[in-house]
């Protein structure tokens, strides 16, 4: 599942994630990257323009990281769904 992409989208932080990831869509809902993690050179490229997004940039990345977490996941949704899988 990821939980980790979770925490960071659902705190506002755009991710990086390899494009072999259950997490679609991060681009075009701006809230982050799907890579093709053996593409060493667009990863490094990837890189170089986040470090050089201006702070308005990284603003509208942080709401969009929220948005889409709010859009893909329902919370209450997953407490209910562990809770059933550690009740079995």
């Amino acid at each position: 599942f990821g939980h980790a992409i979770y925490e960071a989208l659902s705190s506002g932080r755009p991710v990086v994630t390899s494009n072999n990831t259950p997490w679609n869509g991060l681009e075009s809902a701006g809230a982050g990257y799907n890579i093709n993690p053996e593409e060493v050179t667009v990863f490094a490229r990837l890189i170089d323009t986040l470090i050089e997004k201006e702070a308005y940039e990284y603003s509208n990345a942080t709401l969009a990281a929220k948005k889409y977490i709010e859009q893909q996941y329902n919370i209450d949704d997953i407490k209910a769904q562990y809770r059933e899988m550690f009740s079995a």
